[in-house]
């Protein structure tokens, strides 16, 4: 069982870790309080980054096309996650005061 998971880092913003950040801490809250053991999104053809972030996640990832969408159905991988009090990798100062956390 899934949820639908989106999320939009500002142009200026990308790069730096957060969308990452983003999604391991959806991923803890949507294991830990939901049951959910995995991601589906829509994604652009053309938003390369946003499809990499997603291959680069640990998931298994399952793509097909519809038009200029892929569509993702992503299952955790059995390994677990962190809380979500904890981030996948540590943010950079500058990174951390952006998100505000």
């Amino acid at each position: 069982m899934g949820a639908e998971v989106a999320l939009v880092v500002r142009d200026g913003l990308a790069g730096k870790g957060i969308g990452r950040h983003l999604l391991s801490y959806m991923e803890s809250l949507a294991r830990r309080y939901h049951g959910y053991t995995g991601f589906t999104a829509e994604v652009l053809t053309d938003n390369g980054p946003m499809l990499h972030l997603f291959d680069t996640m640990g998931w298994i990832v399952h793509r097909s096309m519809d038009g200029g969408v892929v569509m993702l159905e992503m299952a955790f991988s059995s390994s677990g996650t962190l809380t979500p009090s904890e981030p996948s990798s540590p943010l950079s100062p500058q990174t951390r005061a952006l998100c505000n956390f």
